[in-house]
């Protein structure tokens, strides 16, 4: 039994270790392309929020027209804060990550392991 354990401390697990060490070189290309791939994803949210945001607003501005009432408000007018306030909020916490990928993408890298761990 000594003689298999010696065998494998001496002989595979040095090989074992060495396939499951991660170079230099590929860290940073993974590390590279996790960011890049944050950038487009807040980028793409940020659009979404966009896209809310103005298709809410024309969606205002027609709804009160057909209406004709120049001085109240409908419901159905105020149905349409909600898709607006839900694109801002999505378009600012978005512009808020893009900030940090792009300047400081080590905290984004942090946190998206910190909630990892969760």
């Amino acid at each position: 039994m000594d003689k298999i354990y010696q065998d494998f401390v001496e002989r595979f697990l040095p090989s074992i270790q060495q396939g499951l060490t991660i170079t230099k070189e590929y860290f940073f290309d993974l590390f590279g392309r996790y960011v890049t791939y944050l950038i487009i994803s807040d980028g793409f949210w940020m659009t979404i929020g966009i896209v809310s945001v103005v298709a809410s607003a024309i969606l205002f501005v027609k709804l009160h027209r057909y209406l004709k009432d120049d001085y109240a408000v409908s419901g159905l007018e105020f149905l349409t804060l909600i898709p607006f306030i839900f694109g801002l909020v999505v378009f600012f916490v978005h512009l808020e990550n893009l900030v940090k990928d792009i300047f400081i993408p080590e905290i984004r890298i942090y946190e998206e392991l910190k909630n990892f761990k969760k």
